[in-house]
């Protein structure tokens, strides 16, 4: 699965500066592979619409810059967040599932 949007595309295409040392080369694709898998596992986040979209090109704007440490930090808000809301869903999903099944059966609505 790809990477959408410009600004990821306008970063694989540069090549990294040389002059760089190979740790910080190393560290910015890693934090380029953690976004990369943030985004297959949660394609929504990458729409213009999703609230987290900002820390997404945020993020992009860092690893373009060559700043992993600011591009991570982005990433952890947006890891934060998803943990939240799937929590949250989780909690709410539990007061329905009385007989804790892992479904809603019929019962469960009466």
């Amino acid at each position: 699965v790809g990477v959408r949007g410009r600004g990821w595309q306008r970063m694989r295409s540069k090549s990294l500066d040389l002059s760089c040392s190979p740790a910080h080369r190393w560290t910015i694709a890693g934090a380029g592979l953690r976004l990369q898998q943030l985004l297959s596992e949660h394609p929504s986040v990458d729409r213009d619409t999703h609230p987290l979209n900002h820390r997404i090109m945020h993020c992009r704007q860092s690893l373009e810059a060559g700043r992993p440490i600011e591009a991570e930090m982005h990433l952890g808000h947006v890891i934060a967040a998803l943990k939240a809301d799937r929590e949250q869903i989780d909690a709410a999903f539990a007061r329905f599932d009385l007989n804790g099944s892992g479904e809603l059966d019929t019962a469960e609505f009466g």
